[in-house]
């Protein structure tokens, strides 16, 4: 983001805090200010919490580090935020009574650690550990909470969503006996002493730390002022846009993988190794990227064990053929598997969404587009720019929307519309 662009950003939020803290009493406004300076001092800690490193280290090393580290950073995040949930609540039921006397960086670490400390003599040895994840769906609802907290339904809604909006009090009560478990959960890993049991905790509770304070400030600060989600957390993206990006970014790693040979056992000897290489390069850009910390910890292992297992098999003279050949076909099965993706809830009622809401518009618009090319151009426009977003869910969709805004954006829109309305009609989602 460019520097004006930053500075608009940030002067959005701060005029959008600035609203809330003026639209409680004067009482209050000292207490609502540092709980926003506590909750974004939190997020500043999350955002540099980065377990990446760790993933290649032996096990002893790696949680040595960590238990005296980024999992405590974790755990202490968790706690202050907590105690944030109590306060805030007050501070938007009125009573604002709570002290802020101390943000989270003031805070003294052992009581944030103290059930993570082990007498080193007792202390359990070090082991790889398994990853176990948590499978749930807590913050893809949370973000479909407050989003329809945000644009509530209609009353004839309401049946079909199936639930009523509950009270800030309750709703951070729920929030919080959430980050209780993520926090014994992570507390649990660090006694067995597991490197990728705390490494998947430690990412679950970053995630779900960022996503509730989010929460549980937008859904406040809607009892309190008219602002926007993005108005008062500009750096944080949804569950949405981040399942987006993970899409992009785990397709087009797939795509590479499978670019480099149809059938890795019928590739003739001599270009083994260089395809083995290949394909090291590209497990290494996405472990790499920005992308990676956002995978899941499953397949943050898997494209671990990938790399070594190429990097052990380049060291050799390359003489045992069948290894490297096993190597990669590891790797295209694991890329393929990462297609899984597009199984995702959040993802299909994305493009389902986008799907219905296309084929509607060209519907209507073949009818009309002969002998009114130019009035109906901006809006072909418009759908392939919505096509675009629903990328990597059908390859001849994908083709065709290329194809259609390259080739042949000069072709006629009718024609355009009527092959859009065959192919969007063989999209099942």
């Amino acid at each position: 983001m460019r520097k004006d662009a930053r500075d608009l950003v940030e002067a959005t939020q701060l005029q959008a805090i600035e609203l809330i803290i003026l639209s409680v009493s004067e009482s209050q406004q000292a207490d609502v200010r540092l709980a926003f300076e506590a909750c974004f001092n939190i997020l500043d800690i999350l955002r540099r919490v980065d377990l990446r490193e760790y993933e290649s280290m032996e096990p002893e090393d790696a949680v040595a580090a960590m238990e005296y580290g980024m999992a405590m950073q974790v755990v202490g995040a968790l706690e202050d935020t907590m105690k944030l949930l109590g306060t805030w609540t007050e501070c938007v039921l009125g009573g604002a009574e709570a002290l802020f006397s101390e943000s989270p960086e003031g805070k003294d670490e052992q009581s944030a650690t103290e059930e993570l400390t082990l007498d080193v003599g007792t202390a359990p040895r070090a082991i790889d550990g398994v990853v176990q994840p948590k499978r749930d769906r807590f913050c893809e609802d949370l973000d479909r909470y407050v989003a329809r907290a945000m644009k509530p339904p209609r009353d004839d809604e309401e049946e079909e969503y199936g639930e009523r909006p509950i009270s800030v009090e309750d709703f951070c009560q729920n929030l919080t006996l959430e980050l209780q478990a993520t926090r014994e959960r992570l507390q649990a890993m660090c006694s067995e002493r597991s490197k990728w049991g705390i490494i998947t905790e430690g990412e679950e509770g970053r995630r779900k730390c960022q996503k509730v304070l989010r929460a549980a400030f937008i859904i406040g600060c809607r009892e309190l002022a008219p602002v926007t989600a993005n108005e008062l957390f500009p750096k944080d993206p949804s569950e949405l846009e981040t399942a987006l990006f993970v899409r992009e970014a785990l397709m087009s790693f797939r795509a590479d993988i499978r670019a480099l040979a149809r059938d890795f056992d019928l590739v003739p000897v001599d270009e083994i190794q260089a395809l083995a290489r290949e394909a090291l390069v590209r497990i290494e850009q996405l472990l790499g990227s920005d992308v990676y910390t956002m995978i899941r910890a499953l397949d943050r292992f898997s494209l671990q064990d990938l790399r070594a297992r190429l990097e052990a098999w380049l060291e050799t003279d390359g003489s045992v053929v069948r290894e490297g050949r096993w190597a990669l076909q590891a790797t295209k099965d694991f890329a393929d598997i990462l297609s899984n993706v597009n199984r995702r809830e959040l993802l299909l009622e994305h493009d389902r969404a986008i799907r219905n809401r296309v084929l509607g518009l060209v519907q209507g618009l073949v009818q009309y587009a002969s002998g009114n090319e130019d009035a109906v151009l901006p809006q072909v426009e418009l759908v392939m720019s919505d096509l675009k977003q629903m990328a990597w869910r059908s390859r001849e969709l994908d083709d065709l929307v290329e194809r259609l805004t390259t080739v042949e954006a000069a072709s006629s829109a009718s024609a355009r519309l009527k092959e859009l309305t065959t192919v969007l009609a063989d999209v099942r989602i």
